[in-house]
């Protein structure tokens, strides 16, 4: 395996490559990019210092919104955003409360991107599972919890229909009754202080 520097420098370079993706570029060489990155992420002694502070998670929410139709594209990017929340949970702040972020931000909100994933890609089962668990790392966030709640998508039967159609699933089952748990919670408290 190479050594932490040159692991960090392919990085560095591989964020480049993501942020400067244009629209219509070739799909795999842009997978090819969310793979390299992902494998980075699971770099066993040294993924959490790596990634510290380098905000991956902005140009990947752009690739996201600009992609939210590629369905290979889908699956990859949300695997890593997944990844990202796990190897730096500083990151699911970062994205609940963005500062200094510039054009990336005018992109949907993150919530509102994984709604309309769900809602766009409901009959493909992984892209449904890499969903759900995507979700279920959003929901842990009051802030973002409370946006979802907002919209006009039921997130309710978003993951109450995946639950249904995927029913022998058991990642689907899992990241779903895991996401209407905190939902269900969470909300609970919401209401709570509405009273």
């Amino acid at each position: 395996m190479a050594g932490k520097e040159e692991l960090e420098e392919k990085l560095k370079k591989l964020i480049v490559r993501l942020k400067n993706v244009e629209e219509d570029k070739q799909v795999e060489n842009l997978i090819q990019i969310l793979e390299d990155l992902l494998f980075l992420t699971f770099v066993d002694d040294c993924a959490t210092d790596m990634f510290k502070d380098k905000q991956a998670h902005l140009p990947l929410v752009v690739v996201l919104e600009s992609y939210i139709n590629t369905a290979s594209v889908q699956q990859v990017g949300w695997s890593l955003f997944c990844r990202l929340l796990e190897v730096c949970p500083s990151t699911l702040d970062d994205i609940a409360s963005p500062q200094d972020v510039g054009k990336e931000w005018d992109v949907l909100g993150i919530h509102q991107q994984i709604l309309k994933m769900l809602v766009l890609h409901n009959g493909h089962v992984k892209l449904m599972m890499i969903g759900l668990r995507a979700l279920s790392h959003l929901l842990q966030s009051d802030a973002i919890l409370l946006l979802i709640l907002d919209e006009e998508v039921d997130v309710f039967y978003l993951i109450v229909d995946a639950m249904t159609v995927f029913i022998s699933n058991e990642e689907i089952q899992i990241y779903g009754c895991k996401s209407l748990q905190l939902l269900l919670d969470k909300g609970k408290f919401k209401n709570e202080r509405n009273i």
